[in-house]
């Protein structure tokens, strides 16, 4: 499986990207919180995130599904 990663340009989140975008692994960095989305949730969080640009997105998504990983 094709597997990258990146961090978020302010360096709050680290990203992991399954299959070319098929599955994101979402990870605070300051608080180990993680989450997990895939196939149309995957999507859905690209775009409402403005391809990760938008951290205060990614707020919303890791207050809402993020726990301990």
């Amino acid at each position: 499986m094709n597997t990258r990663t990146f961090v978020t340009e302010d360096n709050k989140y680290h990203i992991e990207v399954l299959g070319n975008g098929w599955a994101y692994s979402v990870t605070d960095q300051r608080t180990g919180n993680n989450f997990f989305l895939q196939d149309h949730d995957a999507e859905q969080l690209q775009r409402e995130t403005d391809d990760f640009a938008c951290t205060g997105a990614l707020d919303l998504y890791m207050e809402a599904l993020g726990g301990e990983a």
